[in-house]
């Protein structure tokens, strides 16, 4: 240790930013094995390891691997709790956007749905209001048609009725006329006629006035 102490104070080490954790690793390892090297090569040349500080090294070494051991085990388990709570911040957040995505659709088409129906029955509203107005307008027709053909059958009725009052005017007119003395004085034809038609007239004007009175 007083070894890599001493390197950090000469710049062997950059430790602008910390000491890294693998290079302190591997540091140890490498005086583990140095330090094995010298008891080794002393017990080789028949030598006491009882006092020698390459022992007393080796046990600091080892506690230290170790607890680095312990500490890389821990920073593995952090690890992993980690990319577990990464992984179920993911999910979680994929779940989320899902649902968010499924209920802006279930939205989308419950409006859609909705504007369909609208549009719907718009037309079936639209469709009934011209079938009414078109009934309507074909029952106005119809009355008006059926209005024109009575007013036709009453005209029709008016002009055979006031045709037979002058027929049966004008034959009362006639027998009147000739049983008339001023009539059978006369012994020009002419003016037999004449008083002929000045009678038949003078009733057709007075049936037109009783009939302009009664209207």
């Amino acid at each position: 240790m007083f070894e890599i102490y001493t390197r950090v104070q000469y710049g062997t080490f950059q430790t602008s930013k910390g000491l890294s954790f693998l290079d302190l690793r591997y540091q140890l390892l490498l005086f583990y094995l140095q330090d094995v090297t010298d008891l080794i090569s002393l017990k080789l040349e028949g030598g006491s390891v009882k006092d020698n500080g390459a022992l007393h090294r080796l046990v600091t070494l080892h506690r230290l691997v170790t607890l680095h051991r312990l500490v890389t085990l821990h920073r593995l388990v952090a690890l992993h709790r980690l990319v577990t709570l990464h992984r179920l911040v993911t999910l979680h957040r994929l779940v989320t956007l899902h649902r968010l995505v499924t209920l802006h659709r279930l939205v989308t088409l419950h409006r859609l749905v909705a504007l369909h129906r609208l549009v719907t029955l718009h037309r079936l509203v639209t469709l009934h209001r011209l079938v009414t107005l078109h009934r309507l307008v074909a029952l106005h027709r119809l009355v008006t048609l059926h209005r024109l053909v009575t007013l036709h059958r009453l005209v029709a009725l008016h002009r055979l009725v006031a045709l037979h009052r002058l027929v049966t005017l004008h034959r009362l007119v006639t027998v009147r006329t000739v049983r008339c003395p001023h009539f059978q004085k006369c012994n020009s034809k002419s003016k037999r006629r004449r008083l002929l038609f000045c009678d038949v007239l003078l009733l057709y004007f007075c049936a037109s006035w009783d009939r302009i009175k009664v209207q």
